[in-house]
């Protein structure tokens, strides 16, 4: 550092920071004459030499709009994820992968009603049967081990192969056209936006996606047996279903309005605070020499608060469809009870205790289902903003003919 100190006291000293404002203001002031005479000689008739032929010159220089922003906004869906996000992610995790992921899960859930009819049963005959302790131990140990067998299975299918390979398959082709985008692509979007792609997005396919389709598929299945239990104990169980079912489906379009467009407004205010962020590391030693540390770190909080303030108001929305689907699951437990008390004279005490036990299983099975299911459609948003960019127009490619 040659000299330091303000402007107007750089400028009295006429030193080395003196000439180069002079040197500056020359060129500056050489290439401002160039230009007026360019301009003067703008639309003035010439005469081809070769020609004989009269031309006329025309100004090739673009005016640029001094406020024009170089940078693209960055885009937001609205509504409801469209139809071919779905088919794209389910095309990437293997159509028979998630059928053959859908029937262990149906065959697991037959193993565990078996297992309770076989229990309730046990209760039943244990005093008139002839077998001994063993048969029925034995029986339902092979119900249970089948049970654990198929959804070990069945996860591995859904968890291992599908969604991993899912989010191996969008990573890459992701990956892909990044690699073959034209540099004005680069020119035009800040590398936050990019990063954000590759981190935040890329991570809900690989660590949340999977979970969440196994408490989909084995919530669902859970629930389908309940309702089945309960119905064949008390068929009159079945009048109450549509009501609450409507009562579920209006919940949960309810939340989903207005908790994707929360998720789709963290995904996005999560880009400036990356692209700060890499922009603060790419510029540390000038950020250190201005002494600029603390305006950046104050900077960089500012942002981080803007993306915790989004993910805040979408996690209150989650606490609001908890209390909303407790409240529905206890008509479901309460409309079991009362039907199993009034059909007490023709219920054996195991089969009304079967019932309730499966009713109270109910509420968190579709307490689970739905949370899940809403989840799935959230993290649908991180595959909608891949597609994005894997859609982009590219360059030419390395190779022609």
């Amino acid at each position: 550092i040659s000299e330091s100190g303000k402007y107007q006291e750089l400028l009295d000293a006429k030193d080395d920071f003196y000439q180069l404002i002079e040197e500056f203001s020359i060129a500056r002031k050489e290439k401002d004459n160039a230009d007026s005479e360019a301009e003067t000689i703008k639309g003035v008739d010439i005469c081809d030499s070769s020609t004989g032929h009269e031309a006329k010159v025309e100004s090739t220089d673009e005016r640029v709009d001094s406020n024009a922003d170089l940078t693209e906004k960055e885009a937001m869906e609205a509504g409801g994820v469209k139809r071919s996000i779905f088919k794209i992610y389910a095309k990437a995790a293997g159509y028979q992968n998630i059928l053959q992921a859908t029937a262990l899960f149906l065959v697991l859930q037959g193993c565990q009603i078996c297992s309770s009819v076989w229990l309730q049963n046990w209760i039943k005959v244990a005093a008139i049967s002839t077998h001994g302790i063993g048969y029925f131990m034995g029986i339902y140990a092979v119900l249970l081990a089948g049970f654990m067998i198929l959804m070990f299975i069945a996860s591995y299918k859904v968890l291992v192969i599908g969604c991993i390979q899912a989010a191996e398959r969008l990573h890459s082709r992701l990956f892909d056209s990044i690699l073959h985008l034209p540099m004005s692509f680069f020119d035009t979007t800040p590398i936050g936006r990019i990063i954000n792609r590759f981190s935040s997005d890329v991570i809900i396919l690989d660590d949340h996606m999977g979970g969440t389709i196994v408490g989909i598929l084995f919530c669902g299945v859970s629930v389908l047996g309940s309702l089945v239990v309960i119905a064949a104990t008390t068929p009159v169980f079945l009048a109450i279903l549509p009501p609450v079912f409507l009562s579920y489906s209006l919940v949960m379009s309810y939340y989903m309005a207005s908790s994707r467009a929360f998720k789709r407004i963290e995904s996005v205010a999560k880009s400036p605070m990356y692209q700060h962020f890499s922009e603060t590391l790419s510029g540390v030693s000038t950020v250190r020499v201005l002494g600029c540390s603390q305006r950046f770190i104050d900077e960089n909080a500012s942002r981080s608060d803007i993306s915790s303030n989004a993910h805040f108001v979408w996690a209150m929305s989650n606490r609001w469809l908890d209390v909303r689907l407790e409240s529905l699951c206890s008509v479901i437990v309460l409309g079991a009870s009362v039907f199993a008390v009034l059909a007490r004279d023709s219920l054996s005490p195991s089969m009304v205790g079967m019932s309730l036990s499966y009713a109270l299983a109910i509420t968190r099975d579709i307490s689970w289902t739905v949370k899940d299911t809403c989840d799935a459609m959230f993290y649908m948003v991180a595959v909608e903003r891949i597609d994005e960019y894997a859609k982009k127009n590219q360059e030419a490619p390395n190779f022609t003919n």
